[in-house]
């Protein structure tokens, strides 16, 4: 309801600010009645300013050239809307009745207090403005002095519609099409504004015309905004002065004045947006636009404008506007509201856009644009869905019917008109179009995986647009649900990684959405394996495998369950893949391989084989085994037990990779463990084949260690037996100390390998023997190797090359003494060689006279074998035996027939 007042020239009249009190002091201007709305508590700064307001007058009047004419207004008040008619009277030429005339001037100030509803311009010629109706005479109450005005009724916010029609305004913008579009233009602009930086909007014309000029640019408005537009369509005394008389002013508790005043801060703000003045009012002839101006000017007699909006204003929206047809009509009265745009914006001609693309008749869904639909849906929809279901109705049916065309390109636009189309859905209670349709889409992407991984990366990143949850937690769990996952279980492990993650996260995200916890998971085997199978076909990116698995550890159980089920699966199927799994594992436990180790065992799932596995893939990776390790293995044994191969893999991992100074550490972990029997004899056969055969100094802890286990094994280490001969041939004048490594040697039972005989270890061996002088340590070293019976001439050659090498050992001075005579030793006695039977020796020496013959002839010199004779170093049989062999080499001087090996292949001797 409307309050209203009417302030004319009266008496007596209401005091406005006073609660409506009647006052008697002559007459003149006043409120002459009023509503009792207005009386009313709190209006008191209303009041005041709407005071200041009704004083001023219109610059209508009879004796000038101007004459007579009626003028509107419409302002904000510091509450509220005030909208006036003003009713300029001739002079009334009948006396009232005490006998007064009247003077010139007079005029009726009918004022509607309130929110009225429909356009301003509709009220303009309103039968509502009756208050000039009532002669002159009619305020005055001259019959009885104690008289009063009677109190005004209130009046309803709706009107019939007054003398304004569109047709009228068709008319009236004929020839002035771009004057209106510039004014329209210059409104939205301005209302982009805080309301203390707007320039007015002056308008050079009649009160009639200014009617219609506010028509024009309310036309381009809904109801609501044009409500926010303030005009007059006359004001006088604007002159030098335009600021003054165009703004008011208010502090920042609201209050109201005319002027500003000089103590505090205030906001200028104007009185009202349009105000036109008429075009012969005198007190206006100075009027000038400055560019400090806060007024632009619209001179609707010469046509001109004092700015130019640009190309702007050739938009369909201002087209539209200026022909006051449907288009215009349906986008102010039924878009505008419906999508909830209230207030003016520079943005309502893209706006106008999006309306006649996606609502006007002529633009249906068939024909929409992805790019334009997507633009002007999230325009229109920019303050949430559609006050009007049937506006949101039409948006969900057209955008329903074009989406299958545009599904890949929405996709690729991160899902913009699914997300649109899900908010409309919501609206209207018609999710259920919307989840049907994305499930749709969803099945077909699932089904022709891999191909299809980038647009289903693509979906879901759409669903986890904001507000799309709902729709989300329903399409993801239909697309994974337990019947489903069996299935994409069976083809994870075809697709790429980023695949198999997009899938995983998904899953996890629908298990969040739902409620189902990791405890969950774990009771059902579907989702289980399900979860484990997305693990093991991240394995080709290790940072997506331990990113992945690192989202497990709040669960440890889940985690060790997937660690081990990927364990068990690869090294059935994929064993060279296992410790890249391991590496995953142990990376998202944090490096804690103490705590996984224990965690593993405790779950009730492991296997010692399990743990030994990811133990030795640790082993192997760093090269190192430390107490960590091997603790871990221990209680891990504790909990599940030792197996029959316990420990192989584990301490055989270490063997192989460890440096040589840490078998002393390897050896005490393995007996710690307690391993078979079985397991430890492999392991020492593989530290075995590690150990070189001429290690330095450095080494003689780890072959006295070696050299132990083999004792407590009841076995033999060759390395240790080897390096500890060598060993002892390095140190002179120990001759027992060799005896007793030699025995070990020996017992070695080696057989002939050419290779090993070019060592350098058996090269040095054989020089460090050849020094020594000893006969019978030559006879060992002569039966260091086993020949097989029918190699009689690799024995041969071994001989031969023993010889050589030992005969190079002497200077050529004191070969006989130093080099023949023990080499003549060697084959003088029946010694006993350890390991070796007596017929093996004897036949040994046999072939071993026949070498010395042969290599004795190269150094052969005459009279050597009377100075054999002559020999003080050996015994009588040894000097006997040196001659003899010394004379049987002078007869090799030159070749015999048959050459060399002809007398030397005679069969073994027994």
């Amino acid at each position: 309801m409307l309050n209203q007042l009417v302030y004319t020239r009266c008496s007596p009249y209401r005091d406005l600010k006073n609660k409506g009190n009647v006052v008697r002091d002559g007459d003149g201007f006043g409120v002459f009645s009023m509503s009792a709305g207005l009386a009313a508590d709190g209006q008191s700064e209303n009041l005041l300013f709407l005071q200041q307001r009704l004083a001023l007058k219109n610059a209508s009047n009879e004796s000038a050239p101007i004459g007579l004419f009626h003028s509107y207004e419409y302002f904000s008040l510091p509450k509220g809307h005030a909208f006036w008619f003003e009713f300029a009277r001739p002079r009334c030429e009948t006396p009232r009745k005490n006998g007064k005339t009247h003077r010139s001037g007079t005029y009726v100030k009918q004022c509607l207090i309130g929110e009225i509803e429909g356009y301003p311009f509709e009220w303009f010629g309103a039968k509502v403005w009756d208050a000039h109706l009532i002669s002159e005479n009619d305020y005055y109450l001259d019959d009885d002095p104690a008289a009063v005005p009677d109190m005004l009724p209130q009046l309803s916010a709706k009107t019939a519609p007054g003398d304004i029609t569109l047709e009228k305004v068709r008319l009236f913008a004929d020839g002035r099409e771009k004057m209106i579009k510039s004014a329209i233009w210059f409104v939205l602009q301005e209302y982009e504004k805080p309301e203390s930086e707007r320039k007015v909007l002056l308008i050079k014309d009649t009160a009639e015309n200014a009617a219609l000029w506010v028509a024009a640019v309310e036309l381009a408005l809904s109801p609501e905004m044009a409500r926010t537009v303030s005009f007059s369509t006359n004001r006088s005394k604007l002159g030098t002065q335009a600021d003054s008389a165009l703004f008011y002013y208010t502090d920042d508790a609201g209050h109201a004045s005319q002027l500003p005043s000089r103590g505090g801060r205030q906001s200028r703000r104007p009185q009202c947006m349009i105000v036109a003045y008429h075009p012969q009012d005198s007190f206006c002839n100075a009027l000038r636009v400055l560019p400090t101006s806060n007024f632009v000017l619209l001179d609707g007699v010469n046509k001109t404008l004092s700015f130019d909006p640009g190309p702007a204003i050739e938009k369909a929206y201002y087209t539209a506007a200026v022909q006051a047809g449907e288009d215009i009509s349906d986008f102010c009265r039924v878009v505008l509201p419906g999508f909830g745009f209230t207030e003016i914006s520079a943005e309502l001609p893209e706006l106008f856009d999006a309306y006649q693309y996606l609502l006007d008749s002529a633009h249906k869904g068939n024909l929409w644009q992805y790019d334009k639909t997507v633009s002007y849906l999230a325009r229109l929809l920019q303050k949430g869905p559609p006050i009007s279901a049937a506006l949101a109705e039409y948006l969900l049916d057209e955008c329903l019917g074009a989406y299958p065309r545009m599904f890949a390109e929405d996709l690729r636009g991160g899902g913009l008109l699914l997300n649109i189309m899900y908010k409309l859905s919501v609206f209207l209670k018609r999710e259920q179009n919307v989840v049907a349709l994305t499930m749709d889409y969803g099945r077909r992407l699932m089904d022709s995986l891999p191909e299809s991984g980038g647009a289903l990366r693509a979906l879901w990143k759409a669903l986890q647009a904001p507000g799309l949850a709902a729709l989300s937690k329903v399409v993801l769990g239909e697309l994974l649900g337990d019947t489903e996952l069996p299935e994409y279980t069976q083809r994870l492990l075809r697709f790429p990684p980023e695949t198999v993650e997009l899938l995983q996260s998904m899953f996890i995200v629908m298990m969040s959405q739902n409620g189902v916890s990791g405890s969950d998971v774990l009771e059902s085997e579907v989702k289980l394996q399900f979860i484990c199978t997305c693990m093991v076909g991240l394995l080709p990116d290790p940072e997506r495998l331990r990113r992945n698995l690192s989202a497990l550890r709040e669960n440890s159980e889940l985690l060790n369950r997937t660690a081990l089920w990927g364990a068990d699966y690869l090294n059935r199927c994929a064993p060279q893949k296992v410790p890249a799994w391991w590496d995953a594992v142990l990376a998202a436990a944090g490096d804690d391989l103490p705590g996984l180790c224990r965690s593993l065992s405790c779950s009730g799932q492991a296997s010692i084989q399990l743990i030994e596995q990811m133990l030795a893939n640790r082993v192997e990776k760093t090269k190192t085994c430390d107490g960590t390790v091997t603790r871990a293995f221990l209680e891990a044994i504790k909990v599940l037990g030792a197996e029959e191969h316990t420990g192989r893999q584990l301490f055989g991992t270490w063997i192989a990779c460890a440096p040589l100074r840490d078998f002393e550490k390897i050896i005490y972990a393995i007996e710690t463990c307690r391993l078979s029997e079985t397991v430890e004899w492999w392991l020492f056969a593989l530290a075995n084949n590690r150990l070189p055969i001429d290690g330095g100094p450095e080494l003689v802890s780890c072959f006295a260690e070696m050299k132990a286990w083999a004792v407590k094994l009841k076995k033999t280490s060759r390395p240790a037996v080897m390096f500890e001969l060598k060993r002892a041939v390095e140190k002179p004048k120990r001759e027992d100390a060799v005896r007793s490594a030699f025995k070990s040697f020996l017992m070695l039972q080696l057989p002939y390998d050419q290779a090993f005989c070019c060592s350098r270890y058996y090269q040095e061996l054989c020089g460090r023997v050849a020094e020594m002088r000893v006969g019978e340590l030559h006879l060992w070293m002569l039966s260091a190797m086993v020949f097989d019976a029918g190699d009689l001439q690799g024995l041969v050659q071994y001989v031969s090359q023993y010889v050589q090498a030992a005969l190079s050992t002497c200077k050529p001075r004191h070969i006989l003494e130093e080099g023949m005579a023990p080499l003549a030793d060697a084959v003088s006695y029946q010694y006993k060689v350890p390991a070796r039977d007596a017929a093996y020796i004897q036949w040994l020496q046999e072939i071993t006279e026949q070498v010395l013959e042969k290599q004795f002839a190269a150094y052969f010199r005459p009279g050597m074998p009377e100075q054999a004779m002559k020999l003080n170093s050996c015994d009588g049989v040894v000097r006997e035996k040196l001659s003899a062999l010394l004379q049987a080499a002078s007869a090799h001087a030159e070749k015999p027939k048959g050459g060399f090996f002809s007398g030397l292949f005679g069969g073994r001797r027994n």
